[in-house]
């Protein structure tokens, strides 16, 4: 029997009471756990190095433990990244070298077959996947007064079940992220959600705040002209504005808040439908 189809986000999350203090405070907690790994920010920054991500985690944990030639090949990556029209198959080589060049992805020789190679996740990557998992489940359970945080600490097949409940989420909804609009094309670049994220949390009530220069370059390793491109671009984008002097005082535009915001209200609705079809996976097994 098929599982039932997830639910499409709605963006109501956006107008729950507590959403603002949740937001900001994972937006904080997002910044420091990135804060100085400039090699990892570049690895995962992109649509298609953070898709690679969570096809290789998926597979890894669709994969039957009793089958040593089971699990994630760099084939069968590449045919989900063209499913979803995210990569060609040598940008997704290339992706993959690049993540086990950086010990985020060990390559496996199948006993028994010299020639197949399965790819598993480093010990780095587990370790940064329990920390970004544990930032999400946080703020869900303070939005809707969950528990899996405390699951994921105390049952490690749930953090595995949820990733198999994800990659079902994104076949059914044919890889589409939540907010697909051009907002995303920011986030994409280098740095650019640690960027935009900074902008938000330093911007008073007014939506006034700085040039982020200093978070840019010594907590995510871009360069002046990189952050002076990227505002320069969001101004253009209609994001912003520059005032003053030297055009470091930049007035963010209550639209582009009000977006941002709804399209992080979508992802934790998201992220809560995967939980709960995990969490509901582990009871039914338990029962069993």
């Amino acid at each position: 029997m098929s599982a039932p189809r997830f639910e499409t986000p709605s963006g109501q999350l956006h107008a729950h009471p507590d959403f603002e203090v949740v937001l900001d405070r994972y937006s904080a907690a997002f910044i420091d756990l990135y804060a100085g790994k400039v090699r990892l920010i570049k690895l995962v920054t992109s649509p298609a190095r953070y898709s690679v991500v969570g096809f290789l985690m998926s597979l890894h944990a669709w994969r039957d433990t009793g089958n040593p030639a089971s699990g994630a090949t760099v084939g069968q990556i590449q045919t989900l990244a063209a499913a979803q029209q995210i990569a060609s198959p040598g940008r997704i080589t290339a992706i993959l070298a690049n993540f086990t060049a950086a010990g985020f992805v060990s390559v496996q020789t199948v006993p028994g077959d010299s020639r197949r190679r399965r790819l598993e996740p480093a010990v780095t990557l587990l370790d940064h996947r329990a920390l970004w998992l544990n930032l999400y489940l946080g703020a869900i359970d303070r939005l809707y007064r969950r528990n899996y945080a405390a699951l994921f600490q105390s049952n490690a097949e749930f953090g595995w079940e949820w990733q198999r409940q994800l990659m079902i989420r994104a076949v059914q909804f044919a890889g589409v992220p939540e907010g697909n609009d051009d907002i995303r094309a920011f986030i994409a670049r280098d740095g650019g959600h640690m960027l935009i994220m900074s902008l938000l949390a330093s911007a008073d009530r007014q939506g006034l705040t700085s040039l982020p220069f200093s978070d840019g370059a010594r907590r995510f390793g871009l360069s002046r002209q990189h952050i002076l491109n990227f505002v320069a671009d969001m101004e253009a984008a209609g994001f912003l504005r520059s005032e003053g002097e030297g055009g470091r005082r930049l007035q963010l535009a209550p639209d582009f808040v009000s977006r941002y915001r709804r399209m992080m209200a979508l992802l934790f609705e998201a992220m809560e439908h995967v939980c709960a079809r995990a969490a509901a996976a582990l009871e039914h097994r338990a029962a069993a």
